[in-house]
Order: structure tokens, then C-alpha cells, then sequence
């Protein structure tokens, strides 16, 4: 949930700044920030799936810290 969050805000900032800028220059630029933003949050997001599909635990990350 916390994913879907975090990238529905980053796509509605970028369209917000897409809106702003009219210019066709500059949409292509922020197409691919706003690409690599969200890949970056389905990254970020995957991480504890990952880690708990190898067998680590939230207790055992924490006890660890």
C-alpha cells in the first residue's frame, strides 16, 4: 500500500510540473525522471518481499540494528 502511494504522488507531482511546462523540450526529460522514480519506489517497495521470501524476518532485521 505504502508503494502505491509513494508512486501515485510522484506521478501526480510530475504531472503537475508537466502541466506547468507547455514546452515539448522539456516533457521528454520528465517522462523519464518520472520513469525512473517509480521504478525507484517499485525497487525500494520489493525489498522486504525479497528479503522475506529468502527467509529473513522483520524481528530478526530489527534485533539486528
Amino acid at each position: 500500500m505504502e508503494a502505491s502511494a509513494l508512486t501515485s504522488s510522484a506521478v501526480t507531482s510530475v504531472a503537475k510540473v508537466v502541466r506547468v511546462a507547455s514546452g515539448s523540450a522539456v516533457v521528454l526529460p520528465l517522462a523519464r525522471i518520472a520513469t525512473v522514480v517509480i521504478g525507484g519506489v517499485v525497487a525500494m517497495a520489493a525489498v522486504p518481499m525479497v528479503l522475506s521470501a529468502m527467509g529473513f524476518t522483520a524481528a530478526g532485521i530489527a534485533s539486528s540494528s
